[in-house]
């Protein structure tokens, strides 16, 4: 019969005894996207999660995000100091949002040698860092195959002179800076 433009029968009144299977995602789906720009936040309260961005991703699929140097291809020699908090799942909800999350010990900053990432300049009383945060979307939990990514350098510049909360504008199509002083 070809299709109607309304129904054809009532709804019944016998459900089925198990609930209908989920859709699936298409398996050409491999969407990564920031969502809204990065937020900075150094005080006592945000220990632990000084940077915080968010993504939407395809629903189902697993992740993994880095913190790399500005060239967004390199790991940060030595670093205990920047660091991505890991959660307990790797795959991405039903929202389809993610949050990535980057915790800094500014205590210990200065033990990063690698002037691309740091510096402190003592007479602004003014710190730098520079990083690249990289979202990957992979085949499976095991196969880290990588399928999509995308790179979000951010440079923060830190007046320790005062007490502050930033945005990061981070949005961008191509590999490119963004920064902002605060």
């Amino acid at each position: 019969a070809p299709p109607t433009s309304s129904p054809t029968a009532p709804p019944t009144s016998s459900p089925t005894a198990s609930p209908t299977s989920s859709p699936t995602v298409s398996p050409f789906s491999w969407e990564i996207d920031p969502s809204g720009n990065w937020t900075a936040t150094f005080d006592d309260q945000s220990a632990g999660n000084e940077l915080e961005g968010q993504y939407e991703m395809t629903v189902g699929r697993h992740y993994k995000f880095e913190v790399l140097k500005p060239d967004c291809i390199s790991a940060i020699a030595n670093n205990d100091a920047i660091k991505y908090l890991e959660p307990e799942s790797k795959t991405v909800p039903e929202s389809g949002v993610v949050d990535a999350k980057i915790d800094i010990d500014m205590d210990k900053l200065s033990t990063i040698t690698d002037t691309e990432v740091f510096s402190a300049d003592a007479d602004t009383n003014t710190d730098k860092i520079e990083i690249c945060i990289k979202g990957s979307l992979q085949v499976s939990d095991t196969d880290t195959t990588v399928v999509n990514f995308h790179e979000t350098k951010l440079t923060i510049f830190i007046d320790k002179t005062r007490t502050f909360v930033v945005d990061v504008d981070t949005e961008r199509t191509a590999a490119t800076d963004k920064s902002q002083n605060v």
